[in-house]
């Protein structure tokens, strides 16, 4: 974006790490570029940039930092619109069979917009796709495409299974023990040996696109995704390591999200499965992990340790019944912890506002004298917690000078229908309250995306359209029998798990027990 931008607003919060101190009233932001050259009380910055027409007014406007979704999928239509019913994880991964024949482009790009709405400028996308590698490629270069069309700004984590897609046993094993016509049409429908890569061609693919992503995807940065601990050797994890360490580029792993996967990694190693990726070199400052609901004490000291980000899905473990991350432990350990919508929030509805409040919500307890989050908090773990995950800190995460324009404006007037009391924190108020709703302006990199709520790049209409007609190419190829195919196959994942609820967990936060 050429040129300079002023933008005014009633209160603008410039670091939200500092909470209310932070925060600037009758405020000035002076973008030059891409980036922010001034901010301060509008007293101070209007005789110097007076020439400019201010976007906004003296009133009404909350600019915050842009919002940074630190784990999701790409999904544009959520699983529930295909068929998918919440479920415990272990039930609800085989289900993706319905989720096929989508046209990757048009799914990633709603995202995109659905997520752009909702304020959030930054995400990271836990990205998975189906080989052979042209395929898995072109996959890869349709949701980047999709990212640079919306202007989104993300840090983009291509996957890739190893082993283990259907349950966590032995594939072959786990298939001796169906029978033969639900084995054969298993192997039929969830051919997933025929799709997967080599771990070659996956880290070949990320080398690929880790080259091209200063030129032809300027808001793009790629990282590595072995995905979990569950779906990969401990050789694959060090290859993955090295690969990281010679580019400096950034990990971003599934871990410990339900019972099953903390049982999995003490049958199969004998070890957490934090230890398993501390010994392999994936955990460290440039490492984030989603989820870690079922971590212990120890693995909570390792990952301060190590400087391992964490990424809460409050919503999703919510949905899928895994349990509630203990997040005022890793906190008080001062381990950075990011949010993330996981493509699948709490109302289905990507509103990256609500789930700040359900973080904060959710980890309150009623002993008296405890300190709980506040509203800054919240946002500082959606901005500048989530900017260290994406490996950009220092440029998003704040409306300082020298970052990167990318803010989000509020528009507080529902927030404060009726009467606030003059005393009222009002930006700790309208984060309380806001919604998608009352986003008004999102700017990435410089550029107004959203303005008055509408989009200036994209028209939201056609996107939507775009997509619902990719889905109704496939929908018969996707829905057919699969469904009753599922509901065969559900008793027998339920019985490759028998067992593993062992009542000798002490789960860390009470939440997760079994009483």
């Amino acid at each position: 974006m050429a040129g300079q931008t002023l933008v005014r607003a009633e209160y603008l919060i410039a670091d939200p790490s500092r909470g209310a101190a932070g925060t600037i009233r009758d405020a000035a932001l002076v973008i030059d570029g891409n980036t922010i050259a001034a901010v301060g009380p509008w007293s101070e910055l209007e005789p110097r940039y007076r020439h400019l027409t201010p976007l906004g007014g003296p009133d009404g406007w909350l600019a915050i930092p842009g919002l940074v979704n630190a784990h999701h999928h790409g999904r544009g239509v959520s699983t529930l619109c295909v068929g998918m019913a919440d479920a415990p994880l272990e039930l609800w991964l085989p289900e993706f069979i319905l989720y096929r024949g989508y046209d990757v482009h048009a799914n990633t790009l709603y995202a995109a917009t659905r997520m752009l709405r909702s304020g959030i400028t930054t995400s990271i996308e836990s990205h998975l796709g189906a080989g052979p590698l042209p395929t898995f490629c072109d996959g890869v270069e349709a949701s980047l495409r999709a990212y640079r069309d919306a202007g989104a700004r993300v840090a983009f984590a291509v996957g890739c299974y190893e082993q283990q897609e259907v349950t966590y046993l032995n594939a072959e094993g786990w298939l001796a023990r169906l029978p033969e016509t639900l084995r054969q049409e298993v192997r039929a429908r969830l051919d997933y040996a025929r799709i997967r890569l080599t771990v070659d061609e996956y880290l070949e693919a990320f080398e690929r696109f880790h080259a091209r992503c200063a030129t032809e995807f300027p808001l793009a940065r790629v990282m590595l995704n072995p995905r979990g601990l569950q779906w990969a050797s401990e050789a694959f994890l060090r290859r993955v390591a090295e690969t990281a360490a010679r580019h400096q580029a950034g990990i971003h792993t599934h871990l410990l999200e339900t019972l099953y996967q903390r049982t999995y990694a003490e049958r199969r190693f004998n070890a957490s499965a934090v230890d398993v990726l501390e010994r392999s070199g994936l955990l460290g400052p440039r490492t984030s992990v989603a989820h870690a609901v079922w971590v212990t004490g120890r693995d909570v000291e390792r990952l301060a340790a190590t400087q391992t980000t964490v990424v809460t899905n409050a919503s999703s473990n919510l949905r899928l019944g895994s349990g509630v991350v203990p997040l005022n432990a890793l906190r008080a350990r001062g381990v950075n912890v990011a949010v993330g919508l996981d493509s699948a929030t709490l109302f289905d509805d990507d509103d990256m506002l609500k789930e700040m409040r359900l973080v904060a919500t959710l980890h309150r307890r009623g002993a008296l004298g405890e300190t709980w989050l506040s509203p800054y908090e919240a946002l500082a773990m959606a901005t500048v917690g989530g900017a260290r995950a994406a490996l950009l800190e220092g440029q998003i995460g704040r409306l300082l000078p020298g970052y990167r324009a990318d803010l989000t404006i509020l528009d507080m007037t529902r927030v404060r229908e009726g009467y606030v009391d003059p005393r009222a924190d009002l930006p700790a108020l309208a984060l309380a309250r806001a919604q998608t709703a009352d986003v008004d302006t999102v700017i990435v990199d410089g550029e107004v995306l959203l303005r008055g709520g509408r989009f200036t790049r994209l028209d939201e209409r056609q996107v939507a359209a775009a997509l619902r007609e990719s889905w109704q190419a496939h929908e018969a190829e996707r829905n057919g029998e699969a469904a009753e195919f599922l509901t065969k196959l559900r008793p027998h994942l339920v019985a490759a798990y028998e067992g593993w609820e062992s009542s000798a967990y002490d789960p860390y936060v009470s939440i997760n027990s079994r009483t």
